[in-house]
């Protein structure tokens, strides 16, 4: 019966991981989002998650029959997974919007929980029941909760593998929904009917009808969602790659494709593949070594083309199925680019192809999206244009533009277009702006002079023989005009002290998450500024207040088994917030030093869960010795205060140390992972052991503690991701968690002293 329940656990641990994985990808495709958008999902699923395993801690005491109760749900989770796809999809047509429409803060804040709300209440429900059974078949209470922990650990480590590595790359969403659904399946038939050797064989046939049944639906389900999703457009080709959703649409007569929901490219777009690269190619005098980071499929390796000098031209796009699908869905001449001799296409991150290039070019071109999220951001950061003029040659440019406003500069927009400004003046000698609905910044090294004299880029785009529709005699002169060209620069005058922005300190995604909350909420905007501006007491003056409560209710006599268990559950609730806030700055950091490298990047995920899944066993045998647990619970909460701060030392040095060293350093954030997950691992049967002992019941501490635990890691990776990392930039937030986890040291140092 434990293997079968144990069984059970671990597919419980993998499908919440893998759910959690389909499901983000489901609804950032809705809502095209950044951080704050991947904050929010997260948060709902933890908070969500949370609520079922509360409400399972209370309604267990009065629940008989918790593995039978545990094989009903598992079954149910086939239809709730299948639900949460198809809802994600039309989540859309609920708010009366179309694919491409801004959306308001209110859907944002509502759909996430309405649309994965009843998957994760029924996992939540799963890991309390998980902890009933267990203990109904002969161990203890903390050892089985240590158990249930240990096992969900396991399996959802291998759920987070699995889905990384196969499922999201060769099965659409409800197809892996259908697997997910079929072992599910399986299990609660093993759990249920295996003991009831005559309903064993009918039950068997009956569950296998279903996996046949779900496998049969899973295509005409996935084409409906996606007929609701793409109703506004006629929809030729969906799919998820490794590195996004790609859809390809058509309308009218140009094709658009769309990556995570966001428009990549629409193909002809003359206006756009213009601008992005004949204004830079203008601002030097003979380029003939071009890097193109982006933006080459939409025509801007058509327009680098035209100019005669160009002798060799780079071009990145990191996901090879774009140029798969463009040579299939976009006219020959869209493509016929690529195959010119001049041109070597590399499917690499931008980033890392820049840290590791060996050329020297003439003019490098940043073809990608606003820095709207912090993977972006990378690209606009003073250590990225670092690197970009070690690889130019002298008299270099590079060039990259950002959405602006044709004729008024707001307070906000002045901000942001500062903050990129002052970024690229701290490392090139001359930047200079271009006016406009798009605004295009150039900066180069002597001897180039760049220039806003439409006279003199016109000259040269004449002596060059190039033939344009849009940088032309009847644009350049009013772009370029000198009211236009000096208004820009005295609005970002008065910015000129503006921070910089940079990898650790990613304030132009801060910026432009104040941009788009403009947009569509304007409260948000007031929120984000109120925490910019005040202040480190913020965070540090709730903690004061959190210890001195502790320290006074310690003295109270008859408080004091109640003040143990809210000591416990306050340090479980740290350790969970800190745990997912410095898997998010160790995810950022990576990036940051190594470039974005997908697979090492979900492995960083998979060492934190490993970690939770090894510490966990450890604790788990330390309950199971009964001595020495209220010591070693407090050593645990006292090396989380000591974690996040050697992690700031190691962000700090892995630069230089990966420069000399290679790339092995690249497993030293990985590793840290694996010790946060082990430290909360650790904890968590030990917290479980000194909350049961203040007088719960197995269901009520399985439930709090895996409710709190939970809580924790949600506003953490909302508060991290969204607020602490842009705001505050990586230092001070991880200096803010070594500060959390002291005031959870005093706590439990002052009310398990007599312990």
């Amino acid at each position: 019966m434990r293997f079968r329940l144990g069984f059970a656990v671990l597919v419980m641990g993998a499908t919440a991981t893998v759910a959690q994985v389909v499901a983000m990808r489901e609804l950032v495709v809705v809502f095209y989002g950044n951080e704050l958008l991947l904050g929010l999902l997260l948060a709902s699923w933890l908070l969500c998650t949370a609520a079922g395993s509360a409400v399972a801690g209370w309604v267990g005491r009065h629940l008989t029959g918790a593995k039978s109760v545990f094989a009903l749900l598992q079954a149910l989770t086939v239809l709730v997974l299948a639900a949460t796809i198809l809802a994600a999809r039309a989540s859309m047509v609920a708010w009366g919007k179309s694919q491409g429409q801004v959306v308001g803060l209110l859907p944002m804040l509502l759909t996430p929980p309405a649309v994965i709300g009843p998957v994760c209440v029924v996992l939540g429900f799963l890991y309390t029941l998980g902890c009933k059974a267990f203990a109904a078949h002969g161990l203890g209470d903390s050892i089985a909760i240590g158990r249930v922990y240990v096992l969900e650990s396991i399996g959802a480590t291998v759920g987070g593998l699995a889905a990384s590595f196969l499922l999201i790359r060769y099965l659409h969403a409800l197809q892996i929904a259908t697997l997910l659904g079929s072992i599910n399946l399986f299990s609660a038939w093993l759990l249920f009917f295996w003991p009831k050797k005559r309903a064993r064989l009918p039950a068997g046939i009956a569950v296998l009808g279903g996996i046949v049944a779900l496998a049969a639906t899973a295509t005409p389900l996935h084409r409906l969602g996606n007929v609701l999703f793409w109703r506004d457009y006629r929809l030729l080709h969906s799919e998820n790659t490794p590195y996004a959703n790609v859809a390809v649409v058509k309308a009218d007569e140009s094709v658009s494709f769309f990556e995570n929901g966001l428009i990549s490219f629409t193909y002809p777009d003359p206006e756009a593949a213009e601008n992005l690269v004949q204004l830079a190619l203008l601002q030097h005098p003979r380029p003939e070594r071009v890097l193109l980071v982006g933006g080459g499929l939409g025509g801007g390796l058509q327009e680098v083309l035209k100019t005669p000098s160009v002798a060799h031209i780079d071009y990145v796009e990191l996901d090879p199925r774009l140029i798969t699908l463009a040579r299939a869905y976009l006219p020959a001449e869209a493509v016929r680019a690529l195959e010119d001799p001049r041109v070597r296409v590399h499917h690499v991150d931008g980033r890392l192809y820049v840290q590791r290039a060996t050329r020297r070019y003439d003019v490098v071109i940043i073809g990608l999206p606003e820095p709207r999220t912090t993977m972006v951001n990378r690209f606009f950061t003073r250590e990225f244009f670092m690197r970009v003029r070690e690889i130019l040659n002298p008299g270099g440019v590079v060039s990259f533009a950002v959405s602006s406003s044709e004729n008024v500069i707001g307070e906000e927009l002045a901000r942001f277009l500062s903050c990129l400004r002052n970024t690229l003046a701290s490392v090139f000698p001359e930047v200079v702006l271009f006016p406009g609905a798009t605004a295009h910044f150039f900066a180069s090294t002597p001897p180039t002079e760049l220039t806003t004299d439409a006279a003199l880029l016109l000259q040269r785009l004449h002596d060059r023989g190039i033939t344009t529709q849009f940088v032309r005699e009847y644009y350049l002169p009013f772009r370029l005009a000198a009211p236009r060209v000096s208004y820009l620069d005295q609005i970002l005058e008065r910015h000129r002290d503006e921070r910089l922005n940079t990898d650790f300190a990613p304030v132009a995604y801060y910026f432009d998450l104040i941009l788009w909350s403009r947009q569509v909420s304007p409260v948000t905007v007031r929120l984000f500024d109120a925490i910019a501006h005040a202040g480190s007491w913020v965070i540090w003056l709730p903690l004061v207040i959190v210890v001195l409560f502790f320290a006074l209710a310690a003295r109270i006599r008859s408080w004091q088994p109640r003040v143990r268990r809210w000591a416990v559950g306050w340090a479980v609730l740290c350790a969970g917030f800190s745990g997912i806030a410095l898997e998010v700055a160790c995810i950022v950091a990576f990036q940051a030093i190594y470039g974005y490298v997908y697979y090492r990047v979900s492995l960083l995920v998979t060492a934190f869960m490993a970690g939770l899944a090894l510490g966990g066993m450890l604790g788990t045998r330390v309950v199971r010795r009964g001595s020495g647990i209220a010591a070693r619970f407090k050593v645990v909460v006292g090396t989380l205060v000591l974690l996040p701060l050697a992690t700031l030392a190691v962000m700090h040095l892995l630069p230089e140390a990966s420069a000399r060293i290679g790339s092995v350093t690249q497993f030293v954030l990985p590793l840290l992972l694996l010790a946060t997950g082990a430290l909360g691992g650790f904890q968590f049967p030990l917290a479980n052991d000194l909350f049961a002992k203040a007088g719960t019941r197995v269901e009520g501490t399985a439930g709090t503690m895996y409710a709190l635990d939970l809580l924790g890691a949600s506003v953490g990776a909302l508060v991290a991701a969204a607020i602490a990392i842009p705001v505050l930039g990586l230092p001070l937030t991880t200096v803010s968690l070594a500060f959390l986890n002291l005031s959870a040291l005093v706590a439990v140092a002052l009310s398990l002293r007599r312990r």
